[in-house]
């Protein structure tokens, strides 16, 4: 694991200073990719570079919402925004999104 840009040992799969090691090797594959310990977060790296994780959501929650006739209008994506405040939660709000 390499180092963040602040230098720490972080398991940042969104990072490009984290995933240094996979961006290193982005020749050997067309797709690679990589996740936190607790899956809560990825990393993909494509033969151009680490692809944003929220621009990937973004185009897949798009995605599923055009092609999913299934669902319904009922259907939302959930999203939750935690702020930290001396390494403590300090509030943090849930909402849903529909298309």
């Amino acid at each position: 694991m390499h180092l963040d840009k602040d230098g720490a040992i972080r398991m940042d799969c969104s990072s490009e200073c984290a995933m240094a090691g996979l961006l290193a090797l982005r020749d050997k594959f067309d797709l690679a990719f990589a996740n936190d310990p607790d899956y809560d977060r990825h990393g993909i790296v494509t033969p151009a570079g680490l692809m944003n994780p929220n621009h990937y959501l973004a185009v897949a929650i798009n995605y599923l919402f055009q092609h999913r006739p299934q669902w319904g209008k009922d259907v939302a994506v959930g999203k939750t925004l935690v702020f930290f405040c001396d390494d403590r939660p300090w509030w943090s709000m849930t909402w849903a999104v529909s298309w």
